[in-house]
């Protein structure tokens, strides 16, 4: 969330804590024409809309590399065999909910 937030939005980061479920919202939409079917298909060019920051969290192995998270998030759920989180772009901002 750190990381894809967009900082020129005066909107608030929430994380909703749920019995069944957890919603975690950034504002900023995804840019670039990309689309979340792009996103979950792995067929797009990673775009770090905070350069700086997300080349500071890959230097502290925060994250491995650009472009991965949205795959690797969704491989791990699977392996544990839990619900695949839902990804969708939510008013002026992106959600991902993960049961």
């Amino acid at each position: 969330m750190v990381v894809h937030r967009n900082y020129q939005s005066a909107g608030d980061a929430i994380i909703k804590i749920y019995d069944t479920k957890i919603e975690f919202y950034n504002p900023g939409k995804l840019e670039n024409g990309l689309t979340i079917a792009d996103l979950q298909a792995g067929t797009y060019t990673s775009y770090a809309r905070n350069r700086k920051v997300a080349d500071i969290f890959r230097e502290a192995g925060i994250i491995e590399k650009y472009g991965s998270g949205i795959q690797r998030i969704t491989n791990a759920f699977i392996s544990y065999g839990l619900q695949e989180p839902v990804f969708e772009e939510f008013q002026n901002g992106f959600r991902v909910t993960v049961f």
